[in-house]
């Protein structure tokens, strides 16, 4: 019985150590008119934690410790960083960005404006892709898009990352179908995210169904560099 309680006690110890190096911060996110944004996405920078606000535009997110910024994205709105500090209730205002809808992103179909789009397609730039010191695209790629998770095969170097698009999607192979400048293909570890112009991750089935079951699991679609009229341009990158 003494051992019984000697271990509940260490287990309540360890437990309370854990929920008091994160924190709670809830909030609401709204537009310029004051109205909530629901579907917005809230994540806390550097990480792959995150939340989706409600229909009223609140949202609730665990705080890890040593984390103090919120990065705060909407379709159709300018992303926005938040440094929390010692808030645990935020209110966080959007502007619109009528530029963002007018941009063009490659589709199953070939390229269409973000404005026009139905299916749940998310857009990584060259600028951000960049923005990571590593040589693997798809490493480049974590905490970078919603419903996406990234992870390592092994903690060995050089071993590769996996990539899951809103989960596990079926039983054998979950890896999604890649397709590099239409070429569809099982592996981009070739490519150098310095080489890569844009990356569209297709979410859900009515952005994936021109590829059947194929894309069960998402669709990345990657298009690299090419040339283009103008000066000359050289840019070096060392890690």
């Amino acid at each position: 019985m003494r051992t019984f309680l000697q271990t509940t006690a260490v287990l309540m110890c360890s437990t309370s150590l854990a929920l008091a190096q994160q924190r709670a911060v809830q909030g609401v996110v709204t537009d310029s008119k004051g109205e909530g944004l629901p579907g917005a996405t809230v994540l806390v920078k550097g990480t792959t934690v995150g939340a989706t606000t409600g229909g009223d535009g609140s949202f609730q997110i665990a705080l890890p410790a040593g984390a103090t910024t919120l990065t705060i994205s909407f379709v159709g709105s300018k992303s926005q960083e938040v440094v929390v500090g010692n808030q645990t209730n935020l209110r966080i205002t959007l502007e619109s960005d009528t530029q963002s809808l007018n941009d063009v992103v490659v589709v199953g179909y070939g390229t269409a404006r973000k404005s026009d789009l139905t299916g749940a397609v998310a857009s990584v730039s060259n600028a951000q892709l960049t923005q990571v010191a590593t040589a693997d695209p798809v490493q480049a790629l974590q905490g970078r898009v919603a419903g996406v998770d990234i992870t390592a095969n092994s903690g060995q170097p050089g071993a590769g990352t996996r990539i899951r698009v809103r989960g596990v999607g079926t039983i054998n192979n979950s890896d999604p179908l890649y397709v590099v400048d239409g070429v569809q293909t099982g592996d981009i570890s070739f490519l150098l995210p310095t080489d890569i112009e844009s990356t569209e991750i297709l979410k859900d089935a009515s952005a994936t169904a021109i590829y059947g079951s194929r894309g069960a699991n998402g669709v990345v679609i990657i298009t690299t560099k090419h040339g283009k009229a103008g000066k000359t341009q050289f840019n070096l990158f060392g890690y």
